[in-house]
């Protein structure tokens, strides 16, 4: 983005930013993702939050528990039944998705019961990577189990409005709540992530994302790729995204606040959610402390103002 002459800070603009870093978070380092914001934006605005001071002071501060959100206990932690996990391989141990231990001999009826293919997800993965298709005639429990700890997962079949971006692999949405101590949970920002012709999955790095903007669930007129470019349709498919309605989403939000009440294990928690034919919301995944707030920010926010996190630093130095 910084090579978008049309996108190039002002004096002024750097000074001010540089200024506010300092000022109100406490520290230079912050500046570099407020003139991106800024740069993809065309205008500064106070109380946004840089994804590095989301990362190195707000984490720290806002999650307790840093590995809670590991796939393998997502089901058993978070009790849902919208979680497509049909097994687990753990500490050596192949488990079913109650975590009744399961023999490698019976794993394959148990994993192609319903579907041809599943999704593995080695169990620290994130951004897409880590995760890969395989089909019933290419598996073989001995090779992924020297893998380490992963979940299998079903795949999902989702709603047609979707296969408008891409048909090729599953749509999510990223839903990002926020729970404040004796308050219920509230979604603050959300965002479509779909991928590009060719791939299977999703991934942060080669991804389209677009922010829904209002409580009708409306597309923005415009997204960005992986790369800051801002898109008004899809470059794959041509389908545009301003005034699409997103099926599904009053549920997914309902799901997310819900879970975030259920189990209130960080202030913030980025849900990755996909909507099958049935409008029904399937849990993917869960970020409580890779929320990745970036995009949110920079697309629509300040999103996450009111919550005191311009103070934060003051009890928590930044690293």
């Amino acid at each position: 983005m910084s090579q978008d002459p049309s996108r190039a800070l002002s004096a002024t603009q750097q000074r001010i930013i540089r200024d506010y870093s300092k000022d109100v978070l406490g520290d230079f380092a912050f500046a570099t993702w407020l003139e991106t914001y800024t740069a993809y934006r065309g205008k500064f605005l106070e109380g946004w939050i840089p994804l590095n001071y989301y990362t190195c002071v707000l984490v720290p501060s806002w999650t307790r528990y840093h590995d809670i959100d590991a796939k393998i206990s997502t089901r058993r932690i978070l009790g849902s039944e919208q979680i497509p996990d049909i097994a687990y391989h753990f500490n050596g141990f192949w488990l079913d998705h109650d975590y009744r231990e399961i023999s490698p001999r019976n794993l394959r009826d148990l994993v192609f019961a319903h579907a041809d293919a599943v999704f593995a997800k080695l169990d620290r993965s994130s951004q897409g990577r880590g995760v890969w298709k395989i089909k019933n005639t290419e598996f073989d429990p001995e090779k992924l189990a020297h893998m380490g700890d992963l979940v299998l997962q079903s795949p999902i079949q989702q709603h047609p409005f979707y296969d408008r971006f891409s048909s090729e692999s599953v749509a999510t949405l990223r839903i990002t709540t926020v729970k404040e101590p004796g308050r219920p949970a509230l979604m603050k920002a959300s965002t479509l992530r779909v991928a590009r012709h060719g791939a299977e999955i999703v991934r942060s790095d080669a991804s389209i994302r677009v922010p829904i903007i209002d409580d009708q669930w409306t597309l923005s007129e415009r997204g960005a790729d992986s790369g800051w470019a801002s898109l008004a349709a899809h470059p794959d498919s041509g389908s545009t995204f301003a005034g699409a309605v997103v099926p599904g989403f009053e549920r997914a939000v309902a799901l997310c606040q819900k879970l975030h009440d259920q189990s209130p294990v960080s202030m913030l928690i980025g849900w990755d959610i996909a909507i099958d034919r049935s409008e029904a919301p399937v849990l993917m995944e869960w970020n409580q402390g890779r929320a990745d707030v970036k995009f949110h920010e920079a697309a629509i926010g300040p999103c996450f103002k009111g919550l005191g996190s311009e103070e934060v630093w003051k009890s928590t130095p930044p690293e």
